[in-house]
């Protein structure tokens, strides 16, 4: 990749931004939450139900990720293959391309799909590109990186991308850079955060990086910073929004004297960030686990509760019956779970779903004629919120 613009850090914050306006955008993560959200309809007006068609080619034992377009759903999976399924769940054609040749990967580290049908593939310190067909995934070309980026996602204006970096050494010199299509580096963000490891203990975190879109925004966050920053259309950054951890956040000094990996669990960690047009869904780790959902019209923070050892209790799907949601994904606005065959089926079968009083009792019937038409052993049904503006 060719180097053709670095920018500091310090002007990289604060010269697109106004202090005072930071100021205004302040979440605690340490405040005591108004109440608890228990029912999908506290926070959301529709739900659908796409069951992902099953056959031998494209069978999916866990989700890792879902991307979408106009026209089609893409699936990682953890067998490191991404399927496609058009807009009703019907199967279409799958990558599945393990392997150490020029257009094979070893593992799926991230990927991500633009409006004109071009899907990046990440996988170790290649970008492969392909584009999407009616029929399949047809490879052009390969860009090389000296340094292993961890995700790569596509600019808002759709002609760049931005790459990410974790630093379990300490000493990356980086933590973004943005490119063109065509590998030519059109910004950097400098690591502000190295150190110098004085312990043997190795370590990775998979939310040293936490990326997500919304409202035609990418937004990304390093661990060791309370800061969300924002990429917008004129490829310009600015501090969006402060997480603020009360100085809990994990320090670079401890990384650098870690004799355990009990001392990060002692500190506060920021695993997800979701949003839509009115919600920030967050969740978070400290003392214990934490899930809460900000409310930006009406500046108030909710709680979904998480039990003992980690056992979540999630929304409940008063609109439609079905099984209790995990907000996973935010995708266009809206928010993206999925439910396994079984689980779905015998959610159906109990007698509280039969005995449930719901908003759409009609939606409830279409819901059980689904699950009839479900084996216990297809794909996932993809689930889909729209959450309230």
């Amino acid at each position: 990749m060719k180097n053709t613009i670095l920018i500091g850090l310090s002007v990289l914050i604060f010269s697109c931004s106004n202090p005072n306006k930071i100021e205004e955008r302040v979440i605690d993560l340490l405040v005591a939450p108004e109440s608890e959200v228990t029912k999908i309809s506290e926070i959301a007006t529709k739900i659908e139900y796409i069951p992902l068609q099953t056959s031998q080619n494209c069978l999916i034992p866990y989700i890792m990720d879902v991307q979408k377009n106009k026209q089609k759903f893409f699936i990682r999976t953890n067998k490191s293959e991404i399927l496609c399924f058009n807009n009703k769940g019907q199967y279409l054609f799958k990558l599945s391309n393990s392997g150490r040749g020029p257009e094979e990967y070893t593992y799926i580290y991230d990927f991500d799909v633009m409006d004109d049908n071009i899907m990046l593939v990440l996988t170790r310190n290649r970008l492969l590109f392909f584009n999407v067909t009616d029929s399949a995934f047809k490879y052009f070309k390969t860009l090389n990186f000296k340094i292993e980026p961890g995700y790569v996602d596509i600019s808002p204006d759709q002609k760049h991308m931005l790459l990410s970096y974790g630093s379990t050494s300490g000493n990356e010199p980086y933590r973004n850079v943005l490119i063109n299509m065509d590998g030519d580096t059109i910004m950097k963000i400098p690591n502000g955060y190295n150190y110098s490891k004085n312990t043997k203990l190795t370590f990775a975190a998979t939310f040293e990086n936490i990326n997500y879109k919304s409202d035609n925004l990418l937004h990304f966050k390093f661990w060791l910073n309370d800061t969300i920053f924002t990429l917008n259309s004129d490829n310009q950054i600015t501090s969006y929004l402060i997480l603020d951890s009360k100085g809990k956040q994990t320090s670079t000094e401890t990384l650098a004297n870690m004799s355990s990996i009990q001392e990060l669990a002692n500190s506060l960690q920021v695993n997800s960030i979701l949003e839509t047009s009115r919600y920030l869904f967050y969740r978070f780790y400290y003392e214990t686990g934490n899930y809460r959902i900000y409310d930006k019209i009406t500046k108030k923070i909710f709680s979904i509760t998480i039990k003992p050892k980690n056992q979540t209790k999630w929304l409940t799907d008063d609109l439609t019956g079905g099984v209790d949601i995990e907000p996973k994904f935010c995708i266009d606005g809206n928010i993206y779970s999925w439910a396994d065959a079984m689980i779905l089926k015998n959610h159906v079968a109990n007698t509280g779903f039969k005995n449930s009083s719901i908003k759409f009792p009609e939606k409830k019937e279409a819901l059980q004629k689904l699950t009839d038409s479900l084996d216990e052993t297809d794909n996932p049904v993809l689930i889909i919120v729209t959450p309230k503006k």
